[in-house]
């Protein structure tokens, strides 16, 4: 494995910090602390966010099997046949879950870096789980399939990512287009009520797996920065396979720092109402449904 060198300490007056815009206009790549370090070294692979491919597998080795929040979604559906829609589907996790138990989903990818780890992971599905699972390309603020739906979903704190007011304004109104008049939306958010951001403090961690093809580690770091209304997730990863040849690379990902009041007022301004909310966890999840005609 090559050997990294030593990291130095930023010289006096100098933040900790690394920003910068990705290739063809991406999103920014944010990186503090330790990972702000790593990011001047030459790594081999330049770092990325969430559409980039590096961060795409990263996320869909590590958190591509995260099963905790599907039972969530799974109380939703209707009895008999539904149609779903799962936005900003990323890898398709929670659309083929739901296709799993019965469920006609359709799924929203918003790169073709998702898309294509959402077609393998559709690929290794049964036959019948195939068949009632549709990839579409498309943005969450922008999209028209010309259908409604007895729910639509968008999880893994999904909604953190848009950190435009008109953004999520444009992505409610279209969710309020494709749902039926009894249809059903939830969706989550870092759940910072209830005096739960002291939960949120800056954190590090080391996550690892292998087995006999070689190992696989990341250094993982989340930055909660209220003045800029932001949270930032930092990885640094190595993929060593038996031989011992190494694959490194790096990738950020932003989230809005949402409060559920804020929230809400978009959600009204959008055509929906809220008709339930809860938290698990250190999210909370949101069920609304079309507002009814004054």
């Amino acid at each position: 494995m090559g050997r990294l060198g030593r990291l130095t300490t930023p010289a006096a007056g100098g933040a900790d910090t690394h920003h910068g815009d990705l290739p063809g206009g991406g999103q920014a790549h944010s990186f503090h602390g330790i990972f702000a370090k790593l990011s001047r070294l030459a790594l081999g692979e330049a770092p990325g966010g969430r559409d980039d491919a590096a961060f795409a597998d990263f996320w869909q080795h590590y958190m591509g099997h995260y099963l905790a929040d599907i039972p969530v979604y799974e109380r939703l559906l209707p009895r008999g046949p539904s149609r779903v829609l799962d936005l900003s589907c990323g890898a398709g996790r929670i659309g083929i879950a739901l296709a799993r138990v019965g469920a006609k989903v359709d799924v929203l990818v918003g790169s073709d870096v998702w898309l294509a780890l959402a077609r393998a992971n559709v690929a290794k599905e049964a036959a019948p789980v195939r068949e009632r699972l549709q990839l579409h390309r498309g943005q969450t603020d922008a999209f028209s399939l010309g259908l409604q739906y007895d729910l639509i979903v968008l999880g893994g704190t999904s909604l953190n990512l848009t950190r435009d007011e008109a953004q999520r304004l444009a992505m409610l109104r279209r969710i309020g287009a494709h749902l039926l008049p009894d249809g059903k939306f939830i969706f989550d958010i870092m759940d910072l009520s209830a005096g739960l951001s002291s939960k949120h403090k800056n954190w590090h961690d080391v996550w690892h797996c292998g087995g006999g093809d070689g190992r696989d580690f990341a250094i993982v770091g989340q930055q909660f920065m209220p003045e800029q209304k932001r949270v930032v997730f930092n990885f640094y990863r190595e993929s060593i396979a038996a031989g011992g040849d190494t694959v490194r690379s790096m990738g950020s990902r932003s989230r809005a720092w949402l409060e559920p009041e804020e929230l809400l007022g978009t959600m009204h301004e959008g055509g929906l109402h809220l008709l339930n909310e809860f938290g698990q966890g250190e999210v909370r999840y949101f069920v609304a449904a079309l507002a009814t005609p004054a």
